[in-house]
């Protein structure tokens, strides 16, 4: 009797181990295959890349020369990077980060870069935007 009582309590006590209610929070971008957010065109364009989670999120950025939409959500969500035209002399770069609200350890980060006017040959001035002729 007592051998079956601890076989019992064994069982009982390996079924209250594996049935915990913690589930592992993730959250992952998946990026355009098509495009190199790294580094885009200089002129102003839209690109979207899916959120996959499995919980709560939000989107912070590192740049004034872009913006994403929308900033927040639930599960898998499509987001658009709005990036406007950069007509500098120096390319820019920036960093979307994601992190899981229900989970803060759970962020992904990645680059995003934009070419400049000179990557183009062109030439800015106050008035106008022309093309630098190469003999």
């Amino acid at each position: 009797m007592t051998r079956l009582f601890k076989i019992l309590a064994l069982i009982v006590g390996v079924f209250f181990i594996s049935c915990t209610d913690d589930e592992h929070i993730w959250i992952k971008p998946e990026l355009p295959q098509d495009t190199d957010v790294t580094l885009l065109d200089m002129w102003a364009s839209e690109v979207s890349f899916q959120v996959q989670s499995n919980g709560e999120w939000t989107i912070e950025t590192q740049g004034d020369w872009f913006y994403v939409f929308p900033t927040s959500g639930s599960g898998n969500v499509a987001v658009q990077i709005c990036v406007l035209e950069n007509d500098t002399q120096e390319r820019q770069t920036g960093k979307v980060t994601l992190i899981s609200t229900t989970d803060p350890s759970a962020v992904q980060t990645f680059e995003i870069g934009q070419k400049c006017a000179d990557d183009y040959g062109v030439v800015i001035s106050k008035f106008t935007m022309y093309k630098k002729w190469q003999c």
